[in-house]
């Protein structure tokens, strides 16, 4: 269905060449949406770019909101490697939260931004030839990061309808601690509600879920938190930061709900 031409590639050789490939492609196979490296491309046509971000927990935090201004007549966007990779360790539950809330800003704008994959997936922890991956595994044993359980909880609670969502308190980048959406999940009328809380106490949000009936009685929670930012999983503890469910009692459209410290919260609500 997708064809990537080159990866991180650019300069006028790539344009060039990137015209050469687009064409063929396209005459034999005229269905398969095409991926390029490179916004600026002359007069190439463009059907889907290629963005990449390695950094620290600041900027998956800052960049939350970076596609909500992206121009809705232009390419469709595929962030095609992106992993929270400096300043965390191998790999802490303060970088997988800092994903989570990047998530939550893709999750919004999931008209422009249709595709996302983490990068790196895998590697043998006996020969790491890449500071932070996904999931980890020697001849015998694996173990997911914290950043995996993020990555299958967003995965597991796709909604199919984004909703409006706004998170009333400190918005600027530096001071912001709560990150959150909304959406449907109509197969199994459900409201999914996403949210994620940086800092390093629990706060109590309050949550109006307007206009949406939401049934009083009980609701999933699942929860991946741990008071130390610096918890990881390792193969020898593989479960010291791990998604944890429990069930909740909301009255209905309006309620208050405490999020842990340094945590991840999905809200399943009928």
């Amino acid at each position: 269905k997708y064809v990537e031409i080159g990866n991180e590639n650019g300069g006028d050789d790539y344009s060039r060449h990137y015209k050469v490939f687009y064409q063929a492609i396209k005459a034999s196979y005229p269905d398969i949406i095409t991926i390029a490296d490179n916004r600026n491309m002359g007069d190439a046509t463009v059907e889907m770019i290629d963005d990449h971000y390695y950094s620290n927990p600041d900027f998956f935090f800052e960049n939350e909101g970076r596609y909500d201004s992206a121009d809705r007549k232009g390419s469709a966007i595929y962030v095609g490697e992106y992993a929270c990779n400096s300043g965390v360790g191998h790999g802490n539950l303060l970088g997988a939260l800092s994903e989570a809330a990047f998530m939550i800003g893709m999750e919004r704008n999931s008209d422009i931004v249709k595709l996302c994959s983490y990068a790196p997936l895998f590697f043998n922890v006996n020969d790491i030839s890449w500071p932070v991956n996904l999931i980890g595994f020697d001849s015998s044993r694996v173990v997911g990061r914290s950043s995996y359980h993020v990555q299958r909880l967003f995965g597991q609670h796709r909604p199919d309808e984004v909703l409006p969502t706004t998170v009333d308190g400190p918005t600027a980048p530096k001071t912001r601690e709560v990150y959150a959406l909304a959406g449907l999940d109509q197969a199994v009328g459900e409201l999914v509600l996403k949210m994620v809380n940086r800092s390093a106490a629990p706060r109590a949000v309050d949550v109006v879920l307007a206009g949406l009936a939401a049934k009083e009685g009980n609701a999933r929670a699942i929860t991946l938190s741990h008071a130390d930012p610096t918890a990881e999983n390792s193969l020898d503890d593989p479960d010291v930061v791990a998604p944890v469910e429990s069930s909740v009692t909301l009255p209905g459209e309006v309620f208050s709900y405490t999020l842990p410290a340094y945590s991840l919260t999905i809200l399943r609500i009928p």
